[in-house]
């Protein structure tokens, strides 16, 4: 290597084709499918899949909070923004990692913790 050049920055182009490839070949796979999926999904099934990706994941993870004492906005926001499918595993797999490397860590109580949800909450 010669001593003026920098390696990270030998990879930047490669970065960037790599990058640009990638999108040109999910265009494509795009355009090609796109005739036939159009002809077997009906509009019913897209307003389904986008109301389940969005306002539907609402309603369970209100249900899951009844009784909890966050209110409504707190609950709103933690279903709107909160983890999805795999990564609630996840978290939780690294909580309970964490948790147990710590076992004289003070953890605070329910109540605590609603308090504190409840208080950084905006109101109704």
């Amino acid at each position: 290597m010669s001593p003026g050049r920098r390696p990270e920055r030998d990879l930047d182009l490669t970065r960037l084709g790599s990058a640009l490839l990638a999108g040109a070949a999910w265009m494509l796979f795009g355009a090609a499918t796109h005739a036939h999926v159009s002809s077997l999904v009906h509009w019913r099934t897209i307003l389904v899949a986008i109301l389940s990706l969005t306002a539907l994941r609402i309603v369970p993870v209100a249900l899951s909070l009844a009784g909890s004492g966050l209110r409504r906005p707190t609950v709103l926001f933690v279903g709107w923004f909160g983890p999805r499918g795999l990564p609630s595993v996840v978290f939780a797999l690294i909580a309970s990692e964490e948790l147990a490397r710590h076992p004289g860590a003070r953890t605070s109580s329910p109540r605590s913790q609603r308090r504190s949800c409840s208080a950084s909450s905006p109101t109704d």
